[in-house]
This record gives C-alpha cells, structure tokens and sequence, in this order.
C-alpha cells in the first residue's frame, strides 16, 4: 500500500487556509463537501469543485474530480483543492454501476490511475474521466458536454494533448488505450453539400470572364 493511501487524514486548501481532514469522513463525495462547508461556511455547496493535482496524469495542473468518480480517485490523494465555480450537470452515478473495475469504494489497487483515467482539458479547465465510460468516441463527447454544458455535441473536437492532433471517431476506441490526457475544443462542422447545390452554386457563377 502505497503512502498516499495509508495516510489518514487529507490536506484540503482553499484560497491559502488549509484544514485536515480525516478519511472516513470523506469516504463519499457528499461527506466530504458537508465536512469542507463546516471549515468554509462562505463556499455554497452547489458551487464547490475538488480538484487534484497529486496523481501523475494530471502533469502538475488541478484537475477536477467529478463527485461520481470521488470514491476511486479519493483514497489515491494526499491533497485536494477547492474552487468555486457555478455548478454544472453531472452524470448521475447510477449509470456508472456497471464499471465498478474502473472505480469504486474497493477500487483493485493494482490498477493505475493512467489505467483508470483520462484528464480531458476544456479552456482553462480539466476534469477526469473514467475510461469505462467512454469507450466509444459518442459516450466520451456526451460525458463531456455533461462537464463542459458551453459545449456544442456537434461542435467538440477531441485532440491529443500537445500536439493538438485531432482524433478521428473511428480511431478513439484503438488510440485511447495509450492517450492519458486529452484536450477538447469547439469547430462547427463542416457538412458537404449536395451534388445539386454545388452544380447551382457552378451555374451561377456564369462563364470566366475573358
């Protein structure tokens, strides 16, 4: 067992003061915010994010941890952070039940969290998210726009992080074995229009001119 998870308390900061906390207190995501709203009576509850940056996926930036995935990601931290940010839509845990190898209170420690995880950046913001629900490229999108709402379903381009090279749909189910982090950005589609608009569009260009 790993230090970070025989530890017994966890270091929670917020805007420089910082309080321990003890972990069975934050075994689940909404323990663990009452017991944060108690140390910091200002933050709204509705509006609390933990993030993280501890694990080596995050490549030393905060990452927001969803609170469906709080019970896999919890036990493996030393450290969190709390921000403020207006609340957003998240996947409701149910729908997660059927991936309990990728996360849970009796998590297989062998697994790492680059097994478990990919952080997705949007903007300014990261978030994980669980490999077992995003397989397919159109479950990844969607679980997305559920952590990001300013993004458009048909809008969101995924690209590898770095290179900003984007991911084919076809292609994620192979490529995301080996991706750890990925970024997303917005780009309206490009729809190809019809053989008859394009012969309108030649005719009424009329004839070069001479």
């Amino acid at each position: 067992m790993s230090s970070k998870r025989s530890r017994p308390e966890i270091v929670a900061t917020y805007r420089g003061a910082t309080v321990s906390i003890r972990r069975e207190e934050a075994t689940y995501y909404d323990n663990l915010r009452n017991v944060l709203h108690r140390h910091f009576p200002s933050i709204s509850k509705d509006a609390m994010i933990i993030q993280t940056k501890d694990l080596d996926i995050c490549k030393g930036e905060h990452v927001d941890i969803p609170d469906e995935l709080w019970v896999g990601i919890g036990p493996r931290l030393r450290s969190i952070k709390i921000v403020t940010r207006p609340s957003v839509t998240r996947p409701p845990p149910e729908t997660y039940l059927g991936h309990q190898a990728f996360y849970g209170p009796n998590e297989d420690s062998a697994l790492s969290p680059k097994q478990c995880y990919i952080v997705a950046t949007v903007g300014a913001n990261s978030v994980f998210v669980s490999r077992g629900r995003v397989t397919k490229y159109k479950d990844l999108v969607v679980t997305l726009v559920c952590y990001f709402p300013t993004l458009v379903e048909d809008h969101a381009v995924v690209q590898t992080s770095g290179r900003n090279i984007d991911i084919p749909p076809k292609l994620w189910p192979d490529i995301s074995r080996d991706i750890e982090n990925i970024k997303v950005i917005s780009r309206c589609p490009v729809r190809a229009l019809p053989f008859s608009a394009l012969l309108l569009a030649e005719i009424g260009r009329g004839p070069p001119p001479n």
